[in-house]
């Protein structure tokens, strides 16, 4: 359990890839639902909601009422917009916290966005089953970002033993106002406000951007915007919301590179090593063999043909559903859902997207340079 205690010890010290290393270990050692839902709390601290989902999972296999894996769940598929399972996630956590250690605003928060979400679908649903053309997904404005984890801060648990196993709320609300703010920028502001402040002094006057960054700016969104407007934006944002289903990456050669020595591979990141040797000026270095021309993103797959994206999408659809009946059989509501969504894709003309999508491309590519 000491390494457990270390990678809590790294997180209160803002380590994130010391931590991870410790984590790693801890589970090597013995794996546990606080270690795993340690190690899922920095996948979402840096976006890999993917990565966060499995841990997750993990951690309730081995304790199915682990209420910040709970949590973490719920965090990161309400992120990969599986809204009906986030929504099952939060409502169990609500139940597994003790609400004198856990803040409850969290999930009344994040309980709210999901039933939201699952009311603004139920909406769209009615206005796609109306019709049986192409239309609506043309039209239909692509999803919005979603915004990050709420603001977090670091408490220890009331366990009371000496294990080691103390666990540290990553996900604690303390504020309405701050659900945006990065865990850095936290921390530094933090940092500002425990030191001496300085006499007040007459803010340095900065120069406004020009017309011309401004209208370069502007035009790169509107033309992004525009292009997921058209059919093949549709095709686009529905795959890279479930690539991993249809898409090997990275490759082969990545997964198999040996790392050098002093370095460790990642579980959760095939083809990345990071260095464990402590007091070695390398510790912490990530060494990523991944091919990033390949990686399943917009800029490498907005010029792919329609057709070849219609078919990842496809094959996404029908493994993704495939997992769910798996693990899930009675969530009939999101199979449904998933259903729809593939009709949808089922419908869409490759050709006449491929036509549609000429101008938004050209576009797009004259508001990049």
């Amino acid at each position: 359990m000491a390494q457990l205690a270390l990678a809590n010890q790294h997180v209160c010290d803002d380590n994130p890839a010391a931590a991870l290393i410790a984590f790693e270990r801890s589970i090597q050692e013995a794996p546990t639902a606080a270690a795993y839902a340690g190690r899922a709390a920095l996948h979402i601290r840096e976006r890999r909601f993917t990565d966060a989902l499995q841990d997750a999972a993990a951690a309730l296999k081995l304790d199915p009422t682990h209420e910040p894996s709970l949590y973490r769940k719920g965090v990161a598929c309400f992120e990969l917009d599986e809204f009906e399972s986030a929504l099952d996630a939060f409502q169990a956590g609500l139940k597994a916290c003790d609400p004198n250690l856990i803040d409850a605003r969290k999930y009344a928060m994040w309980l709210r966005k999901c039933e939201a979400e699952l009311e603004a679908s139920d909406d769209d649903d009615d206005d796609e089953d109306s019709s049986d053309s192409d239309e609506p997904i043309a039209k239909r404005k692509p999803a919005p970002r979603r915004r990050s984890a709420p603001k977090k801060r670091v408490v220890e648990s009331s366990s009371g033993d000496d294990s080691g196993e103390e666990e540290f709320d990553f996900d604690r609300d303390d504020s309405d106002d701050s659900d945006d703010v990065p865990l850095a920028t936290l921390a530094r502001k933090k940092s500002a406000g425990s030191a001496k402040k300085s006499p007040a002094r007459k803010p340095a006057s900065r120069k406004a951007p020009t017309a011309t960054a401004r209208s370069k700016k502007q035009k790169g969104g509107e033309a992004e915007q525009a292009f997921y407007g058209t059919l093949r934006g549709k095709l686009l944002q529905e795959f890279l919301r479930r690539w991993w289903y249809a898409y090997d990456w990275p490759a082969p050669q990545a997964i198999d590179k040996e790392p050098e020595a002093g370095f460790e591979s990642l579980v959760a990141f095939p083809g990345v090593h990071i260095c464990t040797l402590e007091g070695d000026e390398r510790f912490g270095k990530v060494q990523d063999h991944r091919d990033h021309a390949t990686s399943p993103c917009f800029l490498n797959f907005y010029k792919k043909p329609s057709a070849e994206l219609k078919a990842l999408c496809l094959k996404a659809f029908e493994v993704q559903m495939a997992q769910l009946l798996k693990a899930e059989p009675d969530n009939e509501r999101y199979i449904n859902k998933l259903k729809r969504e593939q009709r949808d894709i089922e419908r869409v003309d490759a050709d006449k997207a491929d036509r549609e999508a000429v101008a938004a491309v050209r576009e797009y590519e004259r508001a990049r340079k």
